[in-house]
């Protein structure tokens, strides 16, 4: 496994706070800050921003690709976006026969790798 692939698993683990984030950030937020310090600076929130939005960009993308794609991107979504959590790769399983989609266990993982790995590529390509 190269690099990118655990850095896109790590942006993916921290999807929900980076969500949050997201919703929460204003560019007027930013602006103000920046008046009132007369200096522009580092701001961990914009990237934080940017980030989310490659990265729901990159699913966007996932799940439009003609082979699979809506099952690589609901095994994403269980995995990391949903609101709900699920901390066994049983209810994951069974969350995805409620979609149609039926997985044996080691499908199940070949096809979360497969997910991730595409996904970065994807979102490098955006680079």
């Amino acid at each position: 496994m190269d690099c990118n692939y655990h850095s896109t698993k790590a942006l993916l683990k921290e999807y929900r706070e980076l969500e949050f984030v997201a919703c929460t950030y204003t560019k007027a937020g930013q602006t103000a800050a920046i008046r009132e310090t007369g200096t522009a600076y580092y701001d961990s929130t914009y990237d934080k921003y940017i980030m989310f939005n490659s990265i729901k960009k990159g699913l966007d993308t996932l799940r439009r690709l003609p082979s699979h794609g809506e099952m690589l991107y609901k095994i994403i979504y269980y995995n990391y976006i949903s609101p709900e959590i699920y901390y066994k790769s049983s209810e994951i399983i069974a969350q995805l026969k409620t979609d149609r989609i039926y997985l044996s266990e080691r499908s199940y993982y070949r096809k979360k790798k497969q997910a991730i790995s595409l996904l970065s590529e994807i979102i490098k390509s955006f680079c």
